[in-house]
Formats: structure tokens, sequence, C-alpha cells
């Protein structure tokens, strides 16, 4: 009778021992993320299988149900949100919930938008801190779907600066196309523009560039680029070089009327300037058909001859940058003034011979002149007259200096006139013409 042993077979001449044994997998250590395809154009839909392995990298078929996990994007190390240019955000990225069976999950769909090489899509179960990474990811631009064209700054305010112009070709996702190498060629949509445009760099993955130079008119210039593969697109540049502002000052001694400056020839004019951008300028000035000149900041001109007639004084300015204003033209009339506007008075009015002894009547010439004042009664009668020369003190111009003629109130017979009003007459005459200013005056004793 041959002994009974469990798990051993007795033959004739030999012993066959036969062992049985059964592995379990560790615990999850980290996770295989395999992609259904690691090169793709911007927006392609692929697939992610992911399954559970241990630190053998056996399968951990014990992990299993619905587990919430997290993808993300990583780019060299940092975080990649995915997110395209024209603010298109991936799918599948973010918390998802997955039913794992026996350690294995297949089929979760993804779509990235963004074109980017060497991303990897990472799978994280946080509750258990554990991940896995796939292969990197090359994300191209998916076909040509627009033509933009942007311009930087796009408002220039000074001539002879500068706005960089960029056209890009891009994919529904706002991903330059890569791979493209054509030609883009720009133009204005209006000819007569002083400001220029350079030659649109060579094109590299869909993107080239130009320059806009800002002339000196202002404006808003519309500039129009082709990118060679029937797409067109534009930009629009605004010119506002907002150069400096000139104006006649208006004071007492300058004054308009209907669009008309009245001066007398020596009446000083002066020019103001508002520096548009705050850089320094030169303002220019011509008078008539003479010679244009440079005006100093703060001084002041005299229109002289010819008088009694219309002139025109033409003006403008420029700053540093070479911003011009239009140039200005003024209208003027150059009256013929013997006495300085406004300083021909009478004083003090009324008048009383006893107490104030004489009646003062004042002026300032702007030519030696030949005075003539004549006082009538209110009946049209001469009562007093005086006349002076050119050559006399009261007849020459005294610069800053006003002349005077005294009445004391009598008559040319020497008898003190009696109360009641009169009527004063000032003559001046010299080689310009003549003029009279007229006052009334009272006699009160």
């Amino acid at each position: 009778m041959k002994p009974e042993f469990p798990g051993v077979l007795f033959l004739t001449g030999f012993i066959f021992v036969f062992t049985c044994s059964v592995f379990a997998a560790g615990p999850v250590d980290h996770f295989q993320v395999s992609p259904s395809k690691t090169s793709m154009s911007a927006g392609d839909i692929f697939t992610v299988a992911v399954i559970a392995k241990d630190s053998g990298n056996t399968t951990v078929d014990t992990y299993t149900g619905l587990k919430n996990l997290t993808s993300t994007l990583e780019v060299n190390g940092g975080v990649s949100n995915g997110i395209s240019p024209n603010g298109t955000t991936p799918a599948g990225l973010g918390t998802i919930s997955v039913q794992f069976n026996s350690g294995t999950a297949t089929g979760l769909l993804f779509r990235l938008v963004k074109t980017e090489a060497g991303v990897t899509l990472k799978i994280t179960d946080a509750s258990i801190g554990k991940y896995g990474i796939t292969q990197p990811l090359t994300i191209a631009s998916g076909d040509c779907s627009a033509f933009n064209v942007t311009a930087v700054p796009g408002r220039l305010i000074k001539a002879g600066t500068t706005s960089i112009i960029t056209a890009v070709l891009t994919d529904v996702y706002g991903n330059p196309i890569t791979g493209f190498s054509g030609t883009f060629t720009g133009n204005f949509a209006t000819t007569n523009v002083d400001s220029t445009l350079t030659v649109f760099s060579p094109v590299v993955n869909g993107s080239a560039g130009a320059t806009f130079t800002a002339g000196h008119a202002t404006g808003k210039y519309a500039v129009f680029v082709s990118s060679g593969l029937g797409l067109e697109s534009s930009v629009t540049i605004e010119v506002a070089v907002d150069p400096p502002a000139t104006a006649v000052i208006q004071n007492s001694e300058v004054f308009s009327r209907r669009s008309v400056v009245y001066v007398y020839r020596d009446t000083p004019v002066k020019l103001n300037v508002t520096s548009g951008n705050g850089q320094p300028f030169t303002t220019y000035y011509r008078i008539d058909n003479g010679s244009t000149l440079v005006y100093a900041p703060g001084s002041s001109f005299t229109l002289g001859e010819p008088v009694n007639q219309a002139r025109c004084v033409y003006y403008y300015s420029v700053d540093d940058q070479g911003n011009t204003e239009g140039i200005h033209t003024e209208k003027f009339f150059v009256m013929k003034a013997q006495v300085a506007p406004g300083t021909v008075k009478i004083w003090p009015n009324p008048f009383n011979p006893a107490n104030d002894v004489f009646a003062t009547i004042g002026y300032t010439l702007t030519r030696d002149s030949e005075i003539k004042i004549t006082i009538y009664d209110l009946l049209g009668n001469v009562v007093w007259t005086k006349t002076v020369t050119a050559d006399d003190d009261a007849g020459q111009v005294a610069s800053g200096t006003g002349k005077i003629i005294r009445w004391d109130g009598t008559n040319d017979s020497g008898t003190t006139v009696a109360n009641g009003g009169y009527i004063c007459l000032i003559k001046i005459k010299n080689s310009d013409g003549e003029e009279t200013h007229k006052f009334k005056i009272a006699v009160v004793k």
C-alpha cells in the first residue's frame, strides 16, 4: 500500500512535487496614461486610456469603480491652461468622473485647442496622491480660417512716430498657421497720404510685420493687407499730430470786427502759441507778400505802411517733431491814426473856471501833427480856438508821453464864457491825413 501525501504524486522510481502560488498586485503607485495619438491639429478629439499600476508596473485590478480624477496640461514643467488665443477652452480638462474596471478606464475624450509642442496631459487622483503623464503631445494649427491685422499703437500724435502692423493667418481658434511662408502685401486705401508703410517682413508661421510712420497730415488711414491666399484684412490708424496752435492776441489796441482785425500802423501785433504736444516749437509769419520771418515768443511786430487799406498776415508754428499746423491767414485793416486809440480826453467835465482854473485836453500822438482845437456854443458860434503846429512841443510825438492843451474857460476876447454846454472839436492833421474828435463839455460856475 502506497502512503498518501497531499500534493505529491508517486511514480515508480520518481517523485514529482507540484507547488501552486497566487500573487496579488500592490497599491496604486502611478497611472499609465495612453493617448490615441500624440500629434494632432488644434480642435481634434482624441481618446485616452488610464491604467492603475503598482510599483512593479502591474495593473491594480482592485482599483475599480467611479473615480474623481483631475486632468491638467503641462509644458516644460509649467502649467498650461490650453486656452486658445481667441479664448476657446479645451475640453476634458479639470475634474472628471471616470469609471474604472479592474484598474482600467478607456475612452476618455479630450480636445486641445492651443498650438503647443511638448505639452503633456497629467491625470491625477488627488485622493491617493498618484498621477500619470502622457508622452509629449504636439498640437499644430488647424486649417486657415481668418486673417487678422493689428496696429500698436493705433493712434499717433507725433509726425515721424511709428506703429507696428502685424498680420497673422489663424485657424478657427486664433492660432497662427504654422508652416505658412507666403508673402503679405499692404497698401493704403487712399492716395495722397504723407504717412508711409514699409514692405512686410518675410512671413514666418503665418505672421509678418510692417512699420507705419506718421506724416504731418492728420486723419484716419486704412491699411489693407493681402495674404496671398485670397484673404484680406485691414486696420485703421489715426494720425492726430496735434500741432501747435497760433493766434493773434486780442487786446485794447487790436480788435476784430466781422472777421477783420483793425489796427493802426504802429499798433504792436503779438502772436500766442499753444504747443499741442508740449514740444518746443518755432513760429513763422509773413506780412502781405513780404519775406517769411521767425517770430520770437513774446515779441511784437507792426504792419506799418501802407495805411487805410486791407492787409494780410500769414503765420503758423512747427514743433521739433515736425508737426505743423496749417497756415493761418489773418485779415487786417490798417487805419490812419494821428493819436493813439482811446487817448483823447477832456477833464474835468463839467468844468468850473473859478475853481478848476483849466479844462485839460489830453492826447497821445502817433505822428508829429498840426492840432486845431475849436470850442463852439450850442448855436454853432466859435467861442475859442487854439492851433499848434508839428514843430510845437504839443504837436510832436514823445514816446510814452501824452500831450495836453488847456482851456481856461474864456472866449477869444478873454471873457469868461457863460454857464452851459459847449462842443469841443479837435482836428489832428499830418501826412496820413486828418481826423476829428468831438466832445461835449459843460461849464458850471
